[in-house]
């Protein structure tokens, strides 16, 4: 199966329990945002740049908080911030990427989880 169709795939189950409804509609929501390091993700917030299918699914490896400017963007912009507020932060999602299995690291972006058999799926 192409990636793409494993975009549209997980994309319409999700997005199918963005409603309000019974239980188990919350609960299928629920089961989709609870994304912990391991679990097979996929990143929603670009979902209809098609170029960016290779590096959307991966294992997660971790989820953490770090510099939103490079060191070298950090010294460019650095006098536009009080010492007080610091260096911004951001939060970064690192996957094993599906596709080749290198280690890729997103920001400012969104994760679902992603099924990996019928039996986990509520």
């Amino acid at each position: 199966m192409s990636l793409y169709l494993l975009k549209c795939a997980v994309y319409a189950a999700w997005s199918s329990n963005l409603i309000g409804g019974p239980q188990a509609t919350t609960d299928r929501f629920n089961w989709f945002r609870n994304v912990h390091p391991g679990m097979l993700v996929m990143e929603t917030s670009t979902a209809w740049v098609n170029d960016r299918d290779e590096h959307r699914f991966g294992h997660l490896i971790a989820i953490e908080r770090g510099n939103f400017h490079t060191d070298e963007e950090w010294e460019e912009v650095k006098d536009g911030y009080s010492e007080e507020d610091g260096r911004p932060q951001d939060t970064f999602w690192r996957i094993k990427l599906l596709s080749d299995g290198t280690e890729y690291r997103w920001r400012n972006c969104s994760f679902i989880r992603v099924p990996e058999n019928l039996k986990d799926f509520p």
